[in-house]
């Protein structure tokens, strides 16, 4: 959000001038976006998200061409930023800023290179950037996954499928819903799923973390299943046991009357 009062000093300094008529034409121009939106408050703010996600990922994409790359130290991409930002970099991307930053990145900063790295498909040939990359099994692993290696895959199913069993075998004891004879079907959904969405895979590094998401989610799709059936077989039930009383109460009024 921003409050109009505050546009003056932000074309100043975005645009440096002090050109009295062109910072009120520039100021007119941002009042007037059909993509902003102004509140009671005199408060301006994008009319729909993916319009900030937009124009932060050009902001971005513009900071990395530049060999700039702080503003990705400050926390993970979304997957929404994520995308745009690929599609920004896809052409010509600065592979060779990108190589020396994620040299000595750690934390974010190499957590978002590494995962654009992964995205854009970018030809790493330098086998000390391929270590720093794939500092781990799970990360060479996650990276090949993004680039839709179908033995990346099974490898993972291979790895985890395990712990994902498990997982939704411990949330369903905890509640009363019977999925027993479903489990390796919520399993193979969950690694399609992820399969899928690989695109959106936030962290290569971390794969069982989104697994378990994904087994989280199923496990709610299918209490919501059987929770809707079950509220139909109840309703269903009790249409039975009201038309059995009306038929009932028909062949008991001709006995009435005669009495």
């Amino acid at each position: 959000m921003c409050h109009y009062k505050d546009f003056t000093s932000l074309i100043k300094n975005k645009f440096e001038t002090d050109d009295a008529a062109q910072i009120d034409y520039l100021r007119s121009d941002v009042q007037t976006c059909t993509f902003l939106t102004r509140d009671a408050s005199g408060n301006y703010g994008f009319r729909h998200k993916s319009f900030m996600e937009f124009f932060v990922s050009q902001v971005l994409s513009e900071e990395i061409r530049s060999n700039k790359f702080d503003s990705l130290k400050i926390s993970m991409l979304t997957v929404e930023v994520r995308s745009f930002l690929i599609e920004f970099l896809a052409e010509n991307p600065p592979v060779e800023y990108i190589k020396i930053a994620v040299k000595s990145s750690e934390g974010y900063l190499k957590d978002n290179l590494t995962s654009l790295i992964s995205h854009l498909k970018l030809d790493i040939l330098d086998p000390e950037l391929e270590k720093v990359v794939a500092r781990s099994a799970d990360a060479k692993i996650g990276t090949q996954l993004l680039r839709g290696d179908l033995k990346a895959f099974e490898d993972i199913y291979k790895k985890y499928s395990d712990k994902v069993r498990l997982y939704v075998k411990s949330r369903t004891a905890k509640s009363n819903i019977h999925m027993i004879d479903n489990i390796d079907d919520v399993v193979s959904t969950v690694f399609l799923r992820v399969w899928s969405r690989r695109e959106q895979i936030a962290n290569p590094e971390n794969i069982l973390s989104d697994l378990l998401q994904q087994a989280n989610y199923s496990f709610h799709e299918r209490l919501r299943i059987q929770s809707r059936d079950l509220k139909k077989a109840a309703s269903f039930e009790e249409d039975n046991i009201i038309d059995d009383s009306t038929a009932a109460a028909g062949l008991l009024t001709p006995i009435l009357y005669e009495e």
